[in-house]
């Protein structure tokens, strides 16, 4: 497989277990019921869960979609700094949550 297409595949979840993952959570997940993401390597790409639902379907991206995906969220100051399709219901006319 050449690397340009292991960067763009997604991690394959079937047979997927989640209680093999070493889950790393979110530094803005605060413990308290609010903020609570998890992510974590898997198949060559990253998954993403609601670490208060940990048994819920999860999000999976390739290396390149997670790449891109962190720089945005990691340089931006605030939801205004974010493109359009990534920002929350309350900065983006009412549509809910994140398209990815």
């Amino acid at each position: 497989m050449s690397d340009s297409h292991s960067r763009t595949r997604k991690p394959d979840l079937t047979g997927f277990n989640p209680e093999l993952v070493d889950w790393q959570i979110s530094s803005f997940s605060n413990g308290a019921g609010g903020i609570c993401v998890e992510a974590g390597a898997h198949d060559g790409g990253m998954i993403v869960r609601d670490s208060t639902r940990p048994n819920e379907p999860v999000l999976a991206f390739s290396k390149a979609e997670w790449l891109r995906s962190s720089t945005v969220l990691r340089t931006a100051n605030s939801a205004s700094d974010l493109p359009p399709n990534v920002r929350g219901p309350d900065s983006h006319g009412g549509r809910a949550g994140p398209r990815m």
